[in-house]
């Protein structure tokens, strides 16, 4: 998916230009509980492609506390990909008694602040180094459930 992405994406995502390598990548998807977890979303075709991604990396200096990462494909942003697989993400943090997202982004990716603060989450943010320092507290939902994510 990297590849199909454009430079400006790219750089919003990872704040600097770069693409990560495979090995990078499998380390994504080899997430498992207590250190992370990743989601994707495909595109259900013949030939099967991942089109979104998201995954968390939990701290191990702050318990109950992970950095999360989303990543949507040009051409399929604005279709609430992003959306759902947040709620997969914080549903699952929640799941494995992550109660805050600690995120940067770029001040001017615009879509990630409004996927953040539309997520029914309070998000605490400030900006500090030229990123904009993000953190989503999962435990106090403003409401009483989070939507299924798929």
């Amino acid at each position: 998916m990297h590849q199909r992405l454009l430079p400006n994406t790219l750089f919003y995502r990872y704040l600097r230009p770069y693409r990560p390598t495979l090995a990078e990548m499998e380390n994504v998807a080899s997430l498992q509980g207590r250190d992370g977890m990743a989601f994707v979303a495909t595109q259900a075709t013949p030939r099967e492609a991942i089109v979104g991604i998201a995954y968390y990396v939990v701290d191990p200096n702050q318990p109950g506390t992970a950095e999360p990462a989303i990543l949507v494909e040009d051409r399929f942003q604005g279709q609430g990909i992003g959306s759902r697989l947040f709620r997969c993400l914080s549903r699952q943090a929640l799941a494995n008694s992550i109660h805050t997202f600690q995120a940067i982004a770029h001040p001017a990716n615009v879509a990630v602040t409004r996927l953040l603060q539309g997520s029914g989450f309070p998000v605490e943010e400030k900006l500090a180094y030229g990123a904009r320092e993000m953190r989503i507290l999962l435990s106090e939902r403003k409401t009483t459930s989070i939507p299924l994510c798929a």
